[in-house]
């Protein structure tokens, strides 16, 4: 029992003297620096990205609120503030704009026999 006493004794004056010399390199102004450029420079990367797959125009939302196609593979989505955001409709499935939405099927109103935009 004495014997449990004693490692219980050296472990815990291991873990304060590890605490009290620990590396405080983690904590410092420089590495959070670091960290705030870094997750700075990944919301500007997914702003970069979410730019050049989206435009805005005008758009009247009194008259044509919500979604619309603008082409065969443009959907727009008219807001109450009259600025429609634009969405280009690509990839492998959901190339064509039906009903203000990226779909597999095309509009017969936007497409009109096309595929291109």
């Amino acid at each position: 029992m004495a014997f449990g006493n004693v490692y219980f004794l050296v472990f815990t004056a291991l873990v304060a003297v590890n605490i009290i010399f620990a590396d405080d390199t983690l904590l410092s102004d420089e590495n959070q620096v670091d960290l705030t450029e870094s997750v700075s420079r990944q919301a500007r990367q997914a702003e970069e990205r979410l730019f050049f797959n989206t435009l805005t125009t005008q758009c009247n939302y009194t008259s044509n609120p919500g979604n619309y196609c603008a082409s065969c593979t443009r959907a727009v989505r008219c807001q109450s503030n009259n600025v429609g955001i634009v969405r280009r409709c690509n990839g492998l499935i959901l190339r064509y704009c039906n009903g203000g939405r990226c779909s597999i099927f095309p509009d017969p109103v936007a497409c009109n026999g096309t595929s291109s935009g």
